[in-house]
């Protein structure tokens, strides 16, 4: 099972990459697989989050 979603952070691209890092940290102490991969949104910054159980 999956769970698959799209986010975006605000700030500088050095804060969206520690925002990215936190998370996926945060997601892998809670027992996650998680799968960050970066995608751009009509010129905005994003990532789609993978979370596998």
């Amino acid at each position: 099972m999956y769970f698959k979603t799209v986010w975006g952070f605000s700030g500088t691209d050095e804060q969206k990459d520690l925002q990215k890092e936190q998370l996926r940290d945060v997601l892998t102490k809670l027992g996650a697989d998680v799968t960050i991969d970066d995608v751009d949104l009509d010129g905005e910054k994003a990532f789609v989050i993978t979370i596998e159980s």
